[in-house]
C-alpha cells in the first residue's frame, strides 16, 4: 500500500483495521472448502524512514519480518519501521 502526504500516522493506523477485516474473510474455494489468508504488515513512511523507493521497501520488509515474530500467537499484525510514529 502506498500512502501519500500522511499525517500522522495514527490515519494510517486507522485504515488498517479494515484491511485486516478484508483480507482475514473467509472465502469458499470451488470446492466448498472454507479458506482464509493471514497477514503481516510492514509500514514504511517516508521521509522518516527513508527517502528512496529502496530504502523505504527494505524498511518495511523488515518490520514485517518484525510484526511477523512478534505477531505469534498474538494480535500484533503490523509494524512501523521506526518506534516514532
Amino acid at each position: 500500500m502506498v500512502f501519500e502526504a500522511v499525517e500522522p500516522c495514527e490515519l494510517i493506523e486507522s485504515s488498517l483495521p479494515r484491511l485486516h477485516e478484508i483480507v482475514q474473510t473467509l472465502f469458499a474455494l470451488p470446492s466448498g472448502q472454507q479458506a482464509g489468508i493471514g497477514m503481516s504488515l510492514g509500514i514504511a513512511v517516508r521521509p522518516r524512514d527513508g527517502l528512496t523507493a529502496r530504502d523505504l521497501l527494505r524498511h518495511a520488509d523488515a518490520a514485517m519480518y518484525e510484526a511477523k515474530l512478534r505477531g505469534r500467537g498474538s494480535p500484533e499484525w503490523f509494524r512501523f519501521a521506526s518506534e516514532t510514529c
